[in-house]
């Protein structure tokens, strides 16, 4: 028999790897183009607490981390786009998820398909470190993508995956938004859809006038922006466990006396699946039509156990018709991960990434976007930790500004106190606003081909892949301690479905979304 030792301070070998891997890298929980392979193989464990990962990483005992074969991954020491995919184990009807931040022990004593478990993942398997090793299966991504694989024209399971909801009130997208450790096939049904909502006619536009010819194209407060939007309704994507409703109908959506739009989530205290909303545009988009889009918001969920986001998907097959997610995060993250998603061929310059100030790149796949290789594409996540959740709801919000033509994506945010003039005038000039967060450039990536009728989204998804991946680790997007030790539960999916009181500010506050072209 191996003996579990054999694995014992892994971890604490890999305090050598490179400085430039000291961020905390969360990887998006997308809809997976790729194929995922099952393997068979020994489970055995080791003691990591305070100790470096070779993904860079600060590894506790508490975290559900594993290493596998270089067979697998590659070598993990240089292969850094490797880092925080997501595995699945199975121990007899027992299963985890767990995020690879390490490289298994590859001595001859070892075979090709034994990973490498943190304490508290063996344990929870297991259910003792007693046993010292375990006879497992677990699944990896292999990355041998197909179109039979990915989902088709539908919301599905991303940014990892479930089953899409069933029916919908509007045209549903093909899945959202996702960075932490994982990714999952998503279905390839499309969910059945009407649509009960229309472009909204504007109401009180904004009255400025922008110098570089920017004019209102949308105003949307209050009733009209809830009814520029259908809901989306069944179970949530991304293993979630929320159960999208339509928002207006159960109350969850309203305008309130103050004029501002409140998205909120269902408060019953036990629940098998949450009442939550996801609502789509029946609206779509393409860089071909320049426009420029100024979302206003006062506040976004920030509680343990949220997931999020506004963002844009194309209404064809995920990804070839692309994702932009402007405002994304989870649990009580503070800082804000733009991303893009796309079909093979579109890539971000090295030469962009040296020169941005605000963010920094985080995705996985690094400068290729291509989802089909590597679902988490090409995100960056913010260095403002008010951009985000608690810090973002601190300050009262702000505003982010998407600029989409066929020149290219940009994306600009400011906290409330520092929104410009121009913005808040209604006459954008978006020329004078400085260094952007990101800007997608179409010298590496053609925008009409790569991004098709994009529709606008808002959800709050519920647990899911990327809470979930992250729920035992401390300083991951801002957030200091883990949703873990926050709450006292064992994963998302169980205090979101067992703490319905906990749920009371997970709210969105809108004040405005504009929408302006030429």
């Amino acid at each position: 028999m191996r003996s579990a030792t054999t694995f014992v301070g892994l971890l604490a070998a890999a305090g050598s790897v490179s400085a430039s891997h000291g961020a905390q890298r969360m990887r998006r929980h997308h809809r997976s183009a790729a194929k995922r392979d099952v393997v068979s193989g020994t489970a055995y464990y080791g003691y990591q607490n305070d100790r470096t990962t070779a993904c860079g990483t600060v590894s506790s005992d508490d975290d559900f981390v594993a290493g596998v074969h270089a067979a697998y991954y590659g070598d993990i020491w240089s292969a850094s786009d490797k880092c925080f995919q997501h595995i699945t184990v199975y121990y007899g009807d027992k299963s985890i998820d767990v995020t690879l931040t390490d490289a298994a022990n590859t001595t001859a004593s070892t075979g090709d398909g034994d990973i490498y478990l943190s304490t508290a993942a063996f344990t929870a398997l297991a259910g003792s470190l007693d046993v010292g090793m375990i006879d497992v299966t677990w699944e990896w991504a292999s990355g041998a993508a197909s179109v039979a694989d990915a989902p088709t024209t539908q919301e599905a399971a991303t940014t990892s995956s479930e089953s899409a909801p069933t029916t919908s009130s509007s045209p549903a997208p093909p899945a959202t938004t996702d960075a932490a450790p994982t990714t999952t096939d998503a279905p390839t049904t499309a969910p059945a859809s009407t649509s009960t909502s229309a472009p909204a006619t504007s109401s009180s536009a904004p009255s400025g006038s922008s110098n570089e010819g920017w004019k209102v194209y949308q105003s949307l407060t209050g009733d009209t922006l809830i009814n520029y939007f259908g809901f989306d309704e069944g179970q949530s994507d991304n293993s979630g466990v929320a159960n999208y409703v339509n928002g207006k109908d159960t109350g969850l959506v309203y305008t309130g006396n103050d004029g501002k739009v409140y998205i909120n989530v269902d408060t019953t205290q036990n629940v098998g699946l949450r009442n939550s909303v996801r609502m789509t545009s029946a609206e779509k988009f393409n860089p071909s039509t320049a426009s420029l889009f100024i979302f206003d918001v006062e506040k976004v969920p920030a509680v343990c156990g949220v997931w999020p986001a506004i963002w844009f998907t194309g209404s064809g097959t995920w990804p070839y018709s692309g994702e932009v997610d402007v405002i994304e995060g989870v649990n009580q993250y503070t800082q804000n991960i733009v991303s893009i998603h796309t079909g093979p061929g579109c890539t971000f310059a090295d030469s962009a990434v040296s020169s941005l100030t605000k963010a920094a790149l985080v995705s996985g796949a690094g400068l290729n976007c291509d989802a089909t290789v590597d679902t988490m594409g090409c995100g960056f996540s913010m260095y403002d930790t008010a951009s985000y959740g608690t810090g973002f709801n601190a300050v009262g919000g702000g505003a982010y500004a998407v600029q989409m033509s066929d020149d290219g994506i940009s994306v600009w945010f400011w906290q409330r106190d520092q929104i410009p003039a121009d913005v808040t005038s209604g006459g954008p000039n978006p020329s004078s606003w400085g260094a952007s967060v990101v800007t997608y450039s179409s010298a590496s990536c053609d925008m009409s081909s790569h991004f098709q009728d994009l529709m606008l989204i808002i959800t709050n998804n519920l647990g899911g892949t990327f809470p979930e991946g992250v729920w035992h680790t401390a300083g991951s997007g801002g957030q200091a301690q883990s949703c873990a030790d926050i709450t006292g539960f064992d994963s998302a999916a169980n205090f979101v479905q067992n703490s319905g009181a906990s749920f009371a500010d997970a709210q969105f506050i809108i004040n405005s979304f504009t929408i302006y072209r030429y």
